[in-house]
């Protein structure tokens, strides 16, 4: 179905709400604007739509600005959605009472490029390839609790995971476990390619990249080797896997959705032997 954009925007995020019944896919587009579908299995209807950032500058007039467009993040216990981008604020919305909390002063002059949360912790990664995390119940003057520094590229995907663990990986193809409690990094992988797409799973310890060489790599977290490879050619025979432009895993079952250039999504899931 068609999201509604106008001829210069495009979606650059998408997040489900209320998946444990009749979910809602909300749909941010690098315009600023935010839109709620219903029914998107079968017959979609708009349910309510708003400008979250309306100084944010479509990526198709950003000129030569790096912008990643609107990055969302949802919170299913707070109803509370959390849109950021190439603006100097992250923008807290309480979806129930359809309200703005407040906004969050990012301190930099990069785009934010990814979005997760919780347990009152925000993370925020940004084009420099800082990392930054907020405690948005506190004041937006000292919300800021602390700043990652050791990417020197642009990171690419950040997921908080549980114990206090957050992981994050570059273009560079190098990831990073952190622990929030601490100023410096607990490990560093690197797959030794540059990343063009990078996911990280939400819960099982791999992530995988779409790297120049045209595979994706799935890589364990613990060690970094390399688990398997999808290659651009399967087989003489066989399917043809276009260039892809996002990676995506399930969040909660082993599974890995990529999409391409030529408008197909593949899904690739694990099968025990």
């Amino acid at each position: 179905w068609v999201n509604g954009n106008s001829r210069v925007s495009q979606i650059s995020s998408l997040e489900f709400c209320n998946s444990h019944e009749r979910g809602l896919l909300v749909a941010g587009s690098d315009d600023g604007c935010v839109r709620v579908w219903r029914g998107w299995e079968d017959t979609p209807h708009l349910v309510t739509g708003w400008s979250l950032l309306p100084e944010l500058v479509p990526q198709s007039l950003a000129g030569s600005r790096v912008s990643h467009g609107l990055q969302l993040a949802w919170s299913q216990t707070g109803q509370m959605l959390v849109g950021a981008g190439d603006a100097k604020t992250v923008r807290l919305w309480d979806c129930s009472a359809e309200v703005r909390l407040g906004d969050l002063p990012t301190q930099s002059d990069s785009c934010v490029t990814a979005l997760d949360m919780d347990k009152g912790v925000l993370a925020a990664s940004f084009g420099d390839g800082q990392i930054k995390l907020f405690d948005y119940r506190a004041p937006p003057t000292s919300a800021r609790i602390m700043a990652f520094r050791e990417h020197k590229q642009m990171v690419l995907s950040l997921k908080m995971q549980e114990n206090g663990k957050l992981v994050s990986g570059c273009t560079d193809g190098v990831v990073k476990v952190w622990d929030i409690r601490k100023q410096s990094s607990m490990s560093t992988l690197e797959t030794n390619q540059p990343a063009v797409s990078l996911d990280i799973h939400q819960s099982a310890p791999v992530f995988a990249v779409w790297t120049s060489t045209q595979n994706i790599s799935l890589h364990s977290l613990y060690e970094g080797k390399v688990l398997n490879q999808i290659r651009y050619h399967e087989g003489l025979l066989g399917n043809r896997l276009g260039p892809v432009n996002c990676l995506r895993f399930h969040p909660t079952l082993v599974q890995l959705a990529a999409g391409s250039t030529d408008c197909h999504v593949s899904r690739y899931s694990y099968r025990r032997y």
